[in-house]
């Protein structure tokens, strides 16, 4: 199947297209209906990977999110230029839509992007896509074999060139996983009124609500202080019990994405002594023992160092780093997660700031 989707969370669905086949469009539809018999609040189309493949699926797909607006316009050798419209439905008017795309998002899949874009139906974060802006005509011959030859350079609604050159993101979002970061700015849909759980920001013009115990999550904390350093340095504000109040990202210090996590006593290590001992008050199960519930990050996006682990007694690990420490970072080691031998996730999750010399 060309079309995968699935509920992120109570509000957020997401639909990853593959590539666009004779079938896409029904696949994406059924899908898109299933996802909005949940009351979905909000949609994530990922393109990411996708070479392209028939620009009619492109089209029809564009119908649900622009109606019967031009899609593309075509251009051939001579100059001459052809406009392609949607195949006007109803079925995504309204939902606010993040687009994902990367490196080798192409052809079809730059029209479909550069569409929505064009006309701002949906925000579009991660990487710049290909740049494959020419579409092939296929001739049959005598012996049934085919001839594909280049006809076509295709432009956005909006005359953007895409061919060699490709769809600029709203949000670039570099190394940090963009399906984390579209998961954070559509993570406070659900709440209609400020509180000190949610923060609103704006990036390249667009508001965003944010659910900050989401972004706290070991999972989204990276993405999220991408986010927070990304986005518009005036338009900040964290909800209070009363309206919402201006936050000087300048200021935050990375105590904040760390807050809910118990302070242990900071380290001072050596380049070359890249082990460390942890020592727990409880025995604990070792498979808990890996790269997702113990970590040692740098203090820029949070970027993983790679280690090794070693369950050393019932109630203690060793790790070693697998590189040598930069004397010019800040590190921090993260222990959460690990459970007690009984089955039992111990209570506090700890942090050591790491200093190295």
């Amino acid at each position: 199947p060309t079309v995968d989707s699935k509920l992120l969370d109570k509000n957020a669905g997401y639909v990853h297209i593959k590539s666009f086949g004779n079938k896409t469009p029904e696949l994406f539809k059924k899908k898109i209906e299933y996802l909005l018999s949940n009351d979905i609040k909000s949609l994530i189309v990922d393109l990411r990977g996708n070479p392209g493949g028939y620009t009619s699926s492109a089209y029809e797909i564009a119908g649900c999110l622009i109606g019967s607006k031009t899609v593309t316009m075509m251009k051939d050798n001579k100059g001459n230029e052809s406009f392609y419209r949607g195949t006007s439905q109803d079925l995504l008017r309204d939902l606010p839509i993040i687009f994902i795309t990367d490196k080798n998002t192409a052809s079809a899949s730059e029209i479909l992007t550069s569409a929505v874009k064009d006309y701002d139906r949906a925000f579009v974060i991660g990487n710049k896509t290909y740049g494959k802006g020419v579409q092939q005509t296929s001739f049959i011959l005598l012996d049934g074999s085919f001839l594909k030859v280049t006809t076509h350079e295709f432009f956005s609604p909006l005359g953007n060139k895409i061919n060699k050159i490709g769809v600029e993101p709203h949000f670039n979002t570099e190394k940090i996983d963009p399906l984390k970061v579209a998961e954070l700015l559509f993570s406070g849909n659900q709440y209609r009124e400020y509180n000190s759980q949610l923060i609103k920001l704006s990036i390249d013009g667009k508001e965003f609500i944010i659910d900050i115990k989401k972004g706290k999550d070991r999972n989204y904390r990276s993405a999220f202080k991408y986010i927070i350093e990304n986005s518009d340095g005036d338009s900040i504000e964290i909800g209070s019990k009363d309206n919402w109040v201006k936050f000087d990202k300048n200021k935050i210090s990375n105590d904040f994405y760390f807050d809910n996590l118990k302070t242990m006593e900071s380290l001072t290590k050596s380049s070359k002594d890249t082990e460390f001992t942890v020592k727990f008050n409880k025995d604990i199960r070792p498979r808990t023992v890996n790269e997702f519930n113990v970590k040692l990050v740098e203090g820029t996006f949070f970027e993983e160092v790679p280690l090794e682990y070693f369950v050393d007694k019932s109630n203690e690990i060793k790790i070693k780093c697998k590189e040598v420490l930069n004397t010019d970072k800040e590190y921090y080691l993260l222990v959460e997660g690990i459970e007690s031998i009984d089955g039992m996730p111990l209570k506090n999750g700890s942090i050591a700031r790491v200093y190295v010399y």
